[in-house]
């Protein structure tokens, strides 16, 4: 299941910058295309997320399950910025901030993965 949701997330950052430099482009029908999977692809992120979630924490001999509450919060903060910045990019309005508080949030979700939990 852990090897489904690195790939899914690959997957959607792949997607997003596709997304992104599409409706940068101006080229409307394929980047609500590739829009539209992206969402779907966030499905199979949340989902699988939510499994391994499950899986952790029904593991016997877990104590602290903090870290793994904190990471799954923070990969759905990636999720929602990753929307907000396709959407920004869409209706051409700033996106600044989004793209510092995305950046942030993918390296916190990334310590938190790979230093913090294993």
């Amino acid at each position: 299941m852990l090897q489904l949701h690195v790939a899914t997330w690959a997957l959607s950052l792949i997607l997003f910058v596709i997304t992104y430099f599409l409706y940068k482009r101006g080229i409307p029908k394929a980047s609500n295309i590739a829009h539209m999977i992206l969402r779907v692809i966030y499905i199979l992120v949340i989902a699988s997320g939510v499994i391994l979630i499950v899986k952790w924490v029904t593991t016997p001999g877990v104590v602290n399950t903090g870290p793994i509450y904190v990471k799954a919060i923070l990969g759905l903060i990636v999720v929602s910025l990753m929307e907000m910045i396709i959407i920004r990019t869409q209706k051409r309005d700033s996106k600044i901030r989004y793209w510092v508080l995305f950046f942030l949030s993918i390296l916190l979700v990334f310590y938190y993965g790979y230093f913090i939990i294993y």
